[in-house]
């Protein structure tokens, strides 16, 4: 079957495993000292909004996710901190502003000088907006069209019917080609929950990448590389939310051949997945719900090769591209030493709960622990790599969970051998242990005018 979208998505567009020794990481030269803006915040309860807590003009404009269903914006020349859209995800960030996804259907642009802007890009109920200027809209029922504005263009059009069984569906960055999960009508909860992946290319044909071999498989939360070569979905031997807390296998499917290769277990942390780029996939590899057990920090060139990059006695998470002079690229991330069974420890701080931040300039040579006092969850350079946010998580006493216990952090680089470290706002995140110390990625908490991607 041929659909029609020759002419839709063309006018859009006016190996084998290495391992290698790990880097490691080199101490501070001296133990940090705690900053003078470091007062602990107090405990907020449940649901509670967010606070601001400090100024720093550099730091641009945030929107950020509160954990009491709205999203607010930041702005850091006076510390204001006020709601702009509710029961949303933060979806696109370009130079314009962050687009807001409603929950429940809706499409918001929250622009950087704090005005909203309601998006309508066709009549599914469910819109997103991507990054070659095309929209998407959807309807979520069981008769699922789908519908595509292109760039440039005032009406959208039907981009698949409702009985072609379309599920979650992505333009490619280049806005020439479709990804989509597709499922079939089954007699059975299980039957009709398995599905394949398909590209639609640019002359509109439809073809199948990839369909598990077990009948009850299914694949879900897929997402295109930068460069639009690559696809990487997560699939699932059978429906089990416990299963999925576990981890499932990552697979990267070449979009231009139809290989698929299998990356191992992971934790189905979109977050955790970060292109370079040049073409480097960095990823956290190992299942187990419990993040301070069995993960490693690991990047996969476009040559096939795979290097690990922590040791056997340490857990690499949350990984970060830092851009460096002449094209050079680094990497940041989260690391803590393996620990137990002992949840108690992740909750205060302690061993494998004292985690830190770590980066490497090169990939060359060992990496730097960051000389930051605080737990560090995770770390987020801007475009010029001239300043980092910094997600850190107050510790509580072992045993005792607590709400709002993330904040977030500015960091800039040593002037005089000093560096400077401003709270930006506290009471951020649901319970500090999380699902077992999984915690939200800073790229998707958090929308950034220094950062936009």
């Amino acid at each position: 079957m041929r659909i029609a979208l020759a002419a839709l998505l063309v006018a859009s567009a006016c190996g084998g495993q290495q391992g290698t020794r790990p880097v490691g990481i080199e101490p501070p030269s001296s133990t940090p000292t705690p900053p003078a803006s470091a007062a602990p915040s107090p405990t907020p309860p449940r649901g509670a909004p967010p606070v601001s807590t400090g100024v720093a003009p550099e730091a641009g404009v945030l929107f950020v996710t509160g954990a009491d269903d709205w999203i607010y914006r930041y702005d850091g020349a006076t510390g204001d901190l006020r709601r702009v859209t509710r029961h949303a995800r933060l979806g696109l960030v370009t130079r314009d502003g962050a687009y807001a996804e409603g929950l429940e259907g809706g499409l918001v642009l929250l622009r950087w000088d704090g005005t909203v802007e309601t998006v309508d890009c066709g009549p599914g109920r469910f819109q997103t907006m991507t990054v070659s200027g095309a929209c998407l809209s959807f309807v979520a029922q069981d008769s699922r069209p789908v519908w595509v504005r292109l760039p440039n263009e005032t009406t959208a059009r039907l981009l698949l019917p409702g009985d072609w069984g379309a599920g979650q569906i992505a333009l490619s960055p280049e806005g020439r080609r479709v990804a989509v999960l597709r499922s079939k009508p089954g007699t059975s909860f299980d039957a009709r929950a398995h599905n394949a992946l398909w590209i639609i290319d640019a002359d509109g044909t439809p073809r199948r990448l990839y369909e598990p071999k077990e009948p009850n498989a299914f694949l879900f939360s897929f997402a295109w590389s930068d460069d639009g070569r690559w696809l990487t979905v997560w699939e699932q031997p059978i429906i089990s939310n416990s299963a999925m807390a576990d981890g499932d296998r990552l697979l990267l499917v070449d979009t231009t051949d139809g290989k698929v290769i299998d990356l191992g277990k992971t934790l189905v942390a979109r977050g955790w997945l970060r292109w370079s780029p040049d073409g480097r996939l960095a990823f956290v590899r190992g299942g187990d719900r419990q993040t301070w057990l069995g993960k490693q920090l690991v990047i996969r060139s476009p040559d096939g090769t795979v290097r690990v990059i922590t040791d056997g006695d340490h857990v690499g998470l949350a990984p970060a591209w830092v851009p460096g002079p002449g094209g050079t690229l680094g990497l940041t991330w989260v690391e803590a030493p393996v620990g137990d069974g002992n949840g108690g420890a992740y909750v205060a701080g302690t061993g494998a709960g004292a985690r830190y931040g770590v980066l490497s300039n090169d990939l060359r040579g060992p990496g730097r622990q960051l000389p930051f006092a605080g737990i560090v969850e995770g770390l987020r350079p801007s475009g010029d790599a001239a300043l980092t946010l910094v997600l850190v998580r107050r510790p509580s006493p072992p045993g005792r969970d607590e709400y709002g216990a993330l904040e977030l952090w500015l960091t800039k680089p040593p002037a005089g051998g000093t560096s400077t470290q401003v709270r930006l706002i506290a009471g951020l995140g649901d319970l500090a242990f999380g699902y077992y110390g999984f915690q939200p990625s800073l790229f998707a908490l958090v929308a950034w005018s220094l950062d936009p991607r």
